[in-house]
């Protein structure tokens, strides 16, 4: 058993705050990955936000009504197999607020939290391709069963209604199955490729962004983001990859102005 943190994530053009407007939890239950834990409100819109683990609650870290500034906690979990850190957050879903639409959400998360050593499994969830659609075509993959791929290195292309996006991997192993064959129509959320991956480092909970990949008669949606890093594991030192996070406004792209870090 070990602890896990959910931090408060971006919430999309350049907000920094969200208040809490409904827990759908409380502590002692039990919940599973992607199951909706409460609605934050925004000067936007009102999301949802889903949980990126499965586990039991042990602490709410704020009441309906209070303010939350994004990448503080807001829940934490006691689940399976993690060591104690501070998980990266999973990103929004719209919920209501009609009267002004709801920025495009950033993706939930892939895969499963933590894991200890050896080879295991990791599943990429089809992730969020904007602008409200809920499905995507799959266009061709570039991968097969039994191909060994890279970090970021291209899945397949998508299409949606807007545009074709080409999907990276969001880990590093060995493909075991593709969930979908060409042509076939998946939702967003569900799973399209399982991986075997060796090892107690993860890849980034999150769907790596889409890129695009043709379609220039129509803009690309925007890209789905992972917008911190991915959930720790116990196991000695490894590697986290914290990814650019959705910049909002649809910008795909921004400059580094300062570093205040150094290696």
């Amino acid at each position: 058993m070990g602890q896990q943190v959910f931090l408060l994530p971006d919430v999309g053009e350049g907000l920094i705050e969200a208040d809490i407007v409904t827990w759908k939890v409380q502590v002692g239950d039990v919940v599973q990955l992607n199951q909706p834990l409460c609605d934050v409100e925004t000067a936007k819109a009102t999301v949802e936000l889903p949980s990126p683990f499965a586990g039991r609650v042990t602490q709410l870290h704020a009441n309906v009504g209070d303010t939350v500034e994004v990448h503080t906690p807001l829940v934490t979990f006691e689940v399976e197999g993690a060591g104690e850190v501070s998980a990266a957050p999973v990103s929004p879903t719209s919920a209501s607020k009609a009267a002004s639409p709801a920025p495009a959400p950033a993706t939930a998360p892939a895969a499963s939290p933590g894991v200890t050593g050896g080879a295991h499994q990791q599943v990429f969830l089809l992730p969020d391709v904007g602008e409200g659609l809920i499905e995507a075509d799959i266009v061709t993959w570039k991968v097969q069963v039994g191909d060994v791929v890279q970090l970021n290195q291209p899945l397949c292309d998508v299409e949606t209604a807007k545009a074709t996006v080409e999907l990276p991997s969001p880990f590093a192993g060995r493909v075991t199955q593709l969930h979908a064959n060409e042509g076939d129509t998946v939702e967003v959320h569900t799973p399209l490729v399982t991986f075997e991956v060796e090892g107690a480092v993860e890849a980034p909970a999150a769907p790596v962004s889409p890129t695009s990949a043709s379609k220039a008669a129509s803009p690309a949606p925007a890209p789905a983001t992972a917008p911190a890093a991915s959930p720790g594991v116990t196991g000695g030192a490894h590697q986290q990859v914290f990814l650019l996070p959705d910049v909002g406004e649809g910008l795909i792209e921004a400059d580094i102005v300062t570093w205040k870090v150094q290696v």
